[in-house]
């Protein structure tokens, strides 16, 4: 049996004071998983203006530990925005991991932070 470590790193990018989003909850699916099981990580995101769609996601496997990203385009009215971003990772070898997520956000337009939302 292994065990996958949840650690939260949240880089939130900062814009004008205000927080932009931030990772609410990390879970795992199943909670204890064999070396056969398809895990499932599903990050709980909030961000402080209208509308978060997803624009990229990814992550890595190096060693035992799981390097994720996820950034998300923002409407420019504040507001709640509430979303769920899936990680789907195939059978892992038994051990221990470390899940290590980074979130970034901005808005379309003028590159914001030098990229544009797509």
């Amino acid at each position: 049996m292994k065990k996958l470590l949840l650690i939260l790193l949240c880089l939130p990018m900062i814009g004008l004071g205000q927080m932009l989003g931030s990772i609410s909850s990390l879970t795992i699916s199943p909670v204890n998983p064999n070396n056969t099981d398809t895990v499932y990580i599903y990050a709980e995101l909030l961000f402080t203006s209208t509308g978060c769609p997803l624009d990229i996601k990814s992550y890595n496997i190096v060693g035992n530990n799981i390097l994720a990203s996820t950034q998300h385009c923002l409407g420019i009215a504040a507001a709640i925005c509430n979303t769920i971003d899936t990680f789907k990772l195939n059978p892992l070898l038994v051990g221990t991991y470390l899940f290590d997520l980074t979130l970034s956000s901005g808005r379309g337009g003028p590159p914001l932070y030098g990229w544009y939302c797509n």
